[in-house]
C-alpha cells in the first residue's frame, strides 16, 4: 500500500469516533504544510496554526467542518488543533507553483488568512476542498 493511502486512513480513523451523526469525510490533505511566519515585533510565534516553523497542518474538509491537525516536523499527526465550520472558512486563492505544488490561502475565522501549500499527490482532494468551501 501507498504511503500516503496509509497517512489518509491514519488521519480518518483520528477523527472518525468524532464525526457527528450524517457527517461525512469528502477531502483529506495528508501533507499539507504551513510555511514559517515572518518575525513580527512579537518576535516568533510558537503557537497556533501559523507559526514561525514550517508545520504540517494536514486538513480534512467533511460535508460540515474542516479540522486542522497539529504536529510535530514530520506529517504525523499528533490530534486536531482547530476545526472551523465550513460555513466560516474562505478559500481566498488558489496559486499552482513548480512541480505540481499549490499555495492555497484560507481565511479562517479568529484567525485570519492562513498560507497552506499542498502536494502534486493531493490534487483531487485540493479540487473537492475548494468546491466544498466556495472562493477562488
Amino acid at each position: 500500500m501507498a504511503k500516503s493511502h496509509q497517512d489518509r486512513r491514519t488521519l480518518e480513523e483520528m477523527v472518525a469516533a468524532d464525526l457527528r451523526p450524517g457527517e461525512h469525510v469528502l477531502a483529506i490533505l495528508p501533507y499539507a504544510h504551513v510555511p514559517a511566519r515572518p518575525k513580527g515585533p512579537e518576535g516568533k510565534v510558537k503557537d497556533g496554526i501559523y507559526q514561525s516553523y514550517r508545520r504540517y497542518r494536514p486538513i480534512i474538509v467533511t460535508d460540515q467542518r474542516v479540522l486542522l491537525f497539529e504536529t510535530g516536523r514530520t506529517h504525523f499527526p499528533r490530534g486536531v488543533l482547530a476545526e472551523f465550520p465550513n460555513g466560516d472558512v474562505e478559500v481566498v486563492s488558489v496559486t499552482p507553483g513548480s512541480l505540481g505544488k499549490v499555495r492555497l490561502v484560507l481565511e479562517l475565522p479568529e484567525v485570519g488568512r492562513i498560507p497552506f501549500e499542498t502536494g502534486r499527490n493531493e490534487q483531487d482532494d485540493l479540487t473537492v476542498l475548494v468546491a466544498t468551501l466556495g472562493g477562488a
